[in-house]
């Protein structure tokens, strides 16, 4: 069994920097006053980076560590960074940072180090990653940007390149390391062991070669192993086999797993309903009565035998509507649409006979 280590990913940058950080900071240097390694500073000073892993915060349990705050103060530092603007940007602990805020705290004790956005940007996703009480949703978002991160390709590439690996390491068991078996199209993702690949905008490119930035697959898959590793929450063919349909689930399902609403098991079989009103009703009782997994399973199937039990009074009412339509249509009248509807009827006798 992996363990969660205390400091993954310590000292390790292989990724552009992140863009989105980008605009709040210059990267000039800055003055060796505010390079204290901790301090206490005023809360007007700290500023949110444009983009934060996390994204729902709780009220109620925010509230309730605001309430501590305000009793015993902050506990554990924030990580910021200086900005050469002036204030410091927050890297990590924006929960604290929020309830500090809504106890009236002032000022809030940090840890000051000088890190570049790919630095920032990597510290902000583990740290999230390592929380205790992370949901499925926020978890799988957090690996997705952690892995475009140190594998250094667009998040959008993630998914289908984590599930192109999957398939073929499982239909194949091919001997990635040798580059005669890796001439493969699938998915929009290529796989060639050649280094000629044109990159295009939708592809996902593979190569055997490192020489343009582009990792062979068995150097991609050890690489991706290692930083599921160093998480220590789960192997990589886990997280495609559980984490990944989550990303296709309906938005009522995906807020109610954010919320913590609900658990994701439950989640995914309550996404499986087809009908949008029954889904959405099952899931507001899911939430509101508890129900467990098999209660879920027996309302669904409850739900399926009264759909099965209407349809053939609803496919005999259609059937005579459109047949009495038929005797008043000028289909008689057109020699084509005859011949349409004696094939119809051949295949209406055979069927019946």
């Amino acid at each position: 069994m992996t363990r969660k280590t205390t400091k993954p990913f310590s000292g390790r940058i292989t990724a552009p920097s992140a863009p989105w950080l980008a605009p709040e900071v210059d990267e000039s240097p800055i003055p060796s006053d505010r390079l204290k390694s901790e301090v206490e500073i005023q809360i007007a000073d700290i500023h949110l980076p444009p983009k934060q892993p996390r994204r729902y915060f709780d009220a109620e349990a925010l509230q309730t560590l605001a309430t501590s705050i305000a009793q015993h103060g902050v506990l554990q530092p924030l990580l910021v960074r200086p900005r050469s603007a002036g204030g410091y940007e927050l890297v990590a602990g924006e929960r604290r940072y929020r309830a500090a805020q809504l106890s009236g705290l002032k000022a809030v004790p940090v840890i000051v180090r000088e890190l570049d956005n790919n630095e920032a940007w990597q510290i902000a996703l583990v740290e999230n990653l390592q929380r205790e009480d992370l949901n499925p949703i926020e978890e799988t978002e957090g690996i997705l940007d952690l892995l475009a991160l140190e594998l250094a390709r667009p998040l959008d590439e993630i998914p289908n390149l984590l599930r192109l690996l999957f398939n073929q390491n499982n239909r194949s068991k091919t001997d990635f390391s040798n580059p005669d078996n890796l001439d493969e199209v699938d998915n929009n993702v290529i796989i060639n062991g050649k280094d000629d690949l044109a990159e295009t905008d939708n592809n996902v490119i593979i190569s055997g070669e490192d020489n343009n930035n582009e990792l062979g697959k068995a150097t991609l898959i050890q690489q991706i192993e290692r930083i599921f590793e160093q998480l220590g929450r789960m192997n990589w063919q886990s997280f495609v086999t559980n984490r990944l349909p989550l990303l296709k689930l309906s938005e009522i399902v995906v807020q109610a797993l954010r919320e913590g609403k609900i658990e994701y098991t439950k989640a995914k079989l309550i996404a499986g309903v087809k009908d949008a009103a029954f889904q959405k009703q099952l899931l507001d009782e899911a939430i509101a009565d508890g129900l467990s997994l098999n209660e879920i399973k027996i309302r669904i199937k409850e739900s399926s035998q009264k759909s099965l039990a209407s349809e053939p009074t609803d496919l005999r009412s259609r059937f005579e509507s459109t047949f009495k339509a038929a005797k008043s249509s000028p289909v008689w009248k057109d020699a084509k649409k005859q011949k349409k509807l004696e094939a119809l009827l051949k295949q209406l006798e055979a069927l019946i006979g």
